[in-house]
């Protein structure tokens, strides 16, 4: 199954979700965040190291993911988030069972970034902020699989983004951070629980990120279009 959770900075994730997504999703974890136009990753098999490091970034726009296994080894090289080239990571919500690449050892998602992606953005920078990126990956990973990318200002990027929802401002690509009853954080994390989400405020905001669009023009010009916008808007995608 697993979960992407794309964080702004500002927001906060409540303790019950953290919990609920491990216990659903325990096959490793991960944070991203970005601060001072970098962005950093940190990726474990241990929920405790995981919150531990979590706790000392989360101010930040932050993007956490939980793996459940489908493909490849349950190890720390197959965790999430992925660094694709430096100043970009991406996550993976789903399972790609006939991309080329994957092996006993080698997730789905980790070739995906390896063999895929990474010469995409080698060649064009910003492909994966592109409407056209975009429809080249949803393509690629089909339309049941989500991505979520992140650069060095903490700007995200969705493919399939849709298919996920808003909630207290978060991003979340599955409601799988649901849990029926109450948890038992241990004492030293009460400094990141957060009141409950309402009602009020889980209101599915749906997006349209990784929408097909056919018109008459080439996807080479299309693309060309988008990447020289981008190059027009990179540096000012920070948040001032």
């Amino acid at each position: 199954m697993c979960i992407i959770i794309y964080k702004p900075k500002g927001k906060a994730v409540p303790l019950e979700r953290l919990f609920a997504s491990k216990d659903r999703n325990p096959h490793g974890f991960g944070v991203s965040w970005a601060n001072d136009k970098k962005v950093k990753t940190f990726r474990t098999m241990d929920f405790d190291r995981f919150l531990e490091k979590y706790s000392t970034v989360s101010q930040f726009d932050c993007m956490l993911h939980f793996r459940y296994a489908t493909k490849g080894r349950k190890d720390r090289e197959n965790c999430h988030p992925f660094k694709v080239v430096d100043g970009l990571v991406m996550t993976h919500n789903g399972t790609m069972p006939n991309l080329e690449g994957i092996s006993d050892a080698r997730s789905d998602s980790r070739a995906l970034v390896e063999l895929y992606l990474r010469p995409m953005v080698k060649k064009q920078k910003g492909f994966c902020y592109t409407d056209s990126g975009k429809r080249w990956m949803t393509a690629l990973i089909g339309s049941g699989n989500k991505l979520c990318f992140m650069n060095r200002h903490g700007n995200p990027s969705f493919v399939n983004g849709d298919l996920g929802h808003w909630s207290m401002g978060c991003w979340y690509s599955n409601k799988s951070y649901e849990r029926t009853g109450g948890i038992v954080a241990p004492n030293g994390y009460k400094f990141l629980a957060r009141k409950k989400a309402s009602a009020e405020e889980i209101v599915g905001m749906p997006i349209t990120y990784g929408r097909q669009r056919f018109d008459s023009k080439s996807i080479i010009d299309d693309m060309q279009d988008d990447l020289d916008l981008y190059a027009d808007i990179e540096d000012d995608l920070g948040h001032g």
